[in-house]
């Protein structure tokens, strides 16, 4: 393995001394330790951190190690004959408004190659490089670095565009990732001074005790930070691309303004600035469990990940699919089956049925983002629960055959295609509710678009359109997709077989869909709706039926 000198340096690196003794002496053997599983960190060897033998190397990496401590350089692995046996390390920070200084472009890449001045960088890129040489490490995986980016005078994406959808492999297969927790802007560093301990502590007289003639003294206690609470609310965990570094880096070390945390799957563990290690109370990680069978963790975890993720910043929304998919990658490596723009193949019906809870059109629609995607709509989505798929999975091109994120502007690109019930929804009278808009369930009629009225059923239907302005003027009759059925019980029904349901007062069937539009030769998303059964003494198997005989094949765009 090639490795920088730790101690080529004698000055100190680290403000906290204490904390770079910490480091020293025990950082490279945590990180050691949970890469060989010894020890504690035998739990540690689970399905989802496992690397693959050969992993794919990235295209570029920063080299520390170039005989000049002030200088580094880009390489590119397969061109510059780097061992076999490399191992780097990794960054999660926030760019901020200073991180122009660090972006390679196409007018600096070839001088970069040869070798650059470290001084140039913003502070924490700094603090990332003189803590990876500190535990030993020669390379470094840095995004603005390691992308040619584009820059003011010149929008070039192909760099971009064929490493964003690699970065989720390098987080799984770095060595262990360097997280600045405390720094909301590039410029702040790594290494984070908590404000009290600038200041020399004194002790002050309060007043003079007349009786024993000397001055009342009292010393000045700093409060004990609640590490939980710093946690949790730290500036790096509102960033979206954070969601896919943290889950799939195997071990991370956070740095922040009040202690370093170690956390991998075994151990999670703070080191104050001030006191001893201490255990941390409860999960620091963002809430999805990986260990979970694939029909929960595609599923359920899946969507309540998303849910999350959609209210974390990016600081362009176009990369709200790129930002999200190492993630999904992972979980089809694991798993099997397909994956695009947000949705798995095997929860086709539960992706596709979202709700947009912010209509006003104030988030207009993503550009270059398929309309039935929860990622158009971000960040208002809720997605409703759902018993059953009503999508017929026959299809053999569900998907487009080039799945990636990225040039997604051509319609063909955008394609979801389904076979699933499709019916012309006609709307009687008009009933106001506070959930939405309701009409009069009695004369709600659902036809085939292709054949005659030949399916007429009472329900209640309440809807949503996904922005005002695509509210149809006057609203007569809307197209609908429906891709699910929800069934619930009440405790006194108990559950039933299929065969078994009927709608009654204990039981409720809400089939959920989805509102289309045809445009050209593809239909677009506009809304969601749910149709609810009202006739009592309905048995829910044949009704199943009956709308089962309107499945169509419908291209999504």
């Amino acid at each position: 393995m090639e490795e920088a000198d730790a101690e080529e340096d004698a000055a100190p690196i680290l403000p906290d001394k204490p904390m770079e003794t910490l480091v020293r002496t025990r950082g490279r053997e945590w990180i050691d330790d949970c890469f060989n599983k010894s020890g504690i960190h035998q739990g540690c060897d689970i399905e989802w951190f496992k690397q693959d033998v050969n992993p794919p190397c990235p295209t570029r990496l920063i080299d520390l190690d170039i005989g000049d401590s002030n200088k580094i350089r880009i390489v590119v692995p397969k061109e510059d004959c780097v061992s076999k046996s490399y191992q780097y390390l990794t960054l999660s920070y926030r760019w901020g408004t200073t991180n122009e200084s660090a972006k390679t472009t196409r007018a600096t890449i070839a001088s970069r190659r040869e070798g650059f001045d470290m001084a140039t960088l913003p502070k924490t890129i700094r603090d990332a490089i003189q803590l990876t040489r500190l535990l030993g490490f020669r390379y470094l995986w840095i995004d603005a670095i390691c992308i040619i980016q584009s820059q003011e005078g010149d929008e070039y994406l192909d760099d971009w565009n064929n490493e964003a959808p690699r970065i989720g492999s390098y987080y799984l297969h770095s060595h262990c990732l360097l997280s600045a927790s405390g720094a909301s802007d590039s410029s702040e560093g790594l290494f984070m001074e908590p404000t009290a301990l600038r200041y020399q502590l004194k002790t002050c007289a309060l007043a003079f005790d007349k009786e024993k003639a000397e001055y009342i003294c009292r010393g000045v206690s700093i409060p004990e930070p609640n590490l939980s609470s710093h946690w949790h609310n730290n500036a790096l965990r509102e960033r979206g691309w954070c969601l896919q570094e943290e889950i799939l880096s195997p071990r991370t070390l956070h740095w922040s303004r009040y202690a370093l945390f170690w956390q991998c799957h075994s151990l999670e563990r703070a080191f104050p600035h001030s006191g001893h290690d201490q255990e941390i109370p409860g999960k620091y990680g963002f809430s999805f469990n990986f260990n979970l069978e694939p029909e929960q963790v595609m599923g359920n975890s899946w969507v309540q990940l998303v849910r999350d993720y959609l209210y974390m910043h990016l600081t362009y929304e176009t990369d709200r699919l790129v930002g999200i998919q190492g993630l999904a990658d992972r979980l089809v490596t694991l798993h099997g089956g397909e994956y695009f723009a947000g949705v798995f193949r095997s929860h086709v019906a539960r992706g596709l049925l979202w709700n947009n809870l912010r209509t006003d059109g104030s988030v207009p629609i993503s550009p270059g983002v398929p309309t039935w995607s929860w990622a158009s709509r971000p960040p208002a989505i809720w997605f409703p629960r759902l018993t059953a798929s009503l999508v017929q999975d026959t299809k053999q091109d569900v998907f487009p055959k080039d799945r990636r994120p990225v040039h997604l502007d051509h319609p063909s690109q955008r394609i979801v295609h389904l076979e699933a019930p499709l019916l012309t929804l006609e709307l009687g009278e008009q009933l106001g509710t506070s959930d939405g808009i309701e009409y009069r369930p009695t004369i709600v009629t659902l036809t085939s678009p292709r054949s005659v009225a030949d399916l007429e059923l009472g329900f209640g239907t309440y809807f949503g359109y996904d922005e005002e302005r695509l509210v149809p003027k006057p609203l007569g009759q809307m197209l609908v997709l429906l891709l699910g059925v929800d069934i619930q019980h009440s405790r006194l029904a108990g559950e039933r077989r299929d065969e078994e349901i009927v709608v009654d007062p204990g039981t409720q069937v809400a089939f959920r869909g989805i509102i289309l539009r045809y445009q050209g030769r593809f239909y677009t998303r506009v809304g969601r709706v749910d149709l609810v059964v009202l006739e009592r003494g309905r048995s829910y198997w044949e009704l199943k039926q009956e709308v089962e005989r309107h499945t169509r094949e419908v291209c999504l765009v």
